[in-house]
């Protein structure tokens, strides 16, 4: 295998493995997105719980039980709205540091194969001209 065929497989892989994560890191972001937007409205939608519209008969007892269960109700939708969306948000932080991390290393790479290709096309232009030297030394001499 000739390092022109290297470079060019290595070029492809990692175009390829970019991709992939590029896709990978709008694929989260586009996740983190949806749930600051669901964590927006839900948290406006929460504070409705405690004010249900009743009508005169809830009153007493009846009406005491139901602003238990509309308490328990508030606190488990907060817990989930403040608590759990941050963290689904900060696992997501967390993965696309890893991405963006991902990503710089591949770049680097791509660099280094772009550098290499350089070198190569240097390299066969210079041996083109040593052969065309080297054919003219010999027609000279013999």
């Amino acid at each position: 295998m000739d390092f022109g065929h290297k470079i060019k497989l290595a070029r492809n892989g990692i175009s390829h493995e970019l991709k992939y994560v590029e896709e990978k890191m709008s694929r989260l972001e586009k996740a983190r997105q949806d749930i600051q937007k669901e964590q927006q409205i839900s948290a406006g939608e929460i504070d409705q719980i405690m004010k249900p519209e009743l009508g005169i008969h809830w009153t007493g007892e009846r009406a005491e039980d139901f602003f238990d269960e509309c308490d328990s109700a508030h606190t488990a939708m907060y817990h989930v709205v403040h608590d759990e969306y941050e963290g689904y948000m900060h696992s997501i932080q967390v993965q696309l540091m890893t991405l963006k991390a991902e990503k710089a290393g591949l770049l680097f790479e791509q660099q280094a194969v772009m550098s290499a290709q350089e070198l190569l096309e240097k390299g066969e232009a210079a041996v083109h001209l040593l052969e065309h030297k080297v054919e003219q030394f010999r027609k000279w001499i013999f």
